[in-house]
């Protein structure tokens, strides 16, 4: 039997100006941090048969996004409108299921872009960019309170 997870009950909650998590309502997709490790060139003169040599660098978390039905005027709207025009650092909290209990990721982040689409004749929804700052951890503890 396959393992397979929906991620039906997933939740993303974004700290607001006073760093009291809220979380984000109608959230319909999380993209979670994409990690890359940086290579650096270690090349040297008398590198072996004329060939780049590269060292391990620095850990970048990369960019993620998350899709909301978008509410105009809601309290999400106007968190996520709030830090955008801060510009600063928020702490960011994703919850997915895991089985019976939940992973949930930490990190901190700024909101790069709000997006917000009207369609005629569909619900309207809005994709949240965010560029990732520092390190993520990912616990089975909730960071979360209620």
């Amino acid at each position: 039997m396959a393992n397979v997870k929906i991620g039906y009950g997933a939740g993303l909650w974004i700290a607001d100006d006073t760093d009291e998590l809220t979380e984000i309502a109608e959230v319909i997709s999380i993209a979670l941090p994409n990690p890359q490790q940086n290579d650096v060139v270690a090349t040297h003169f008398k590198s072996p048969g004329r060939s780049n040599e590269y060292v391990a660098g620095l850990i970048d978390q990369g960019e993620v996004s998350f899709g909301i039905n978008y509410i105009a005027g809601s309290a999400s709207d106007m968190l996520i409108n709030d830090a955008l025009e801060a510009g600063e650092p928020r702490d960011v909290v994703v919850a997915i299921p895991a089985g019976a209990s939940f992973q949930y990721f930490e990190f901190s982040a700024i909101i790069k872009g709000y997006e917000k689409e009207i369609p005629i004749d569909d619900r309207q929804t809005a994709t949240i960019t965010m560029r990732v700052n520092g390190a993520v951890t990912q616990s089975s503890t909730n960071p979360v309170t209620p």
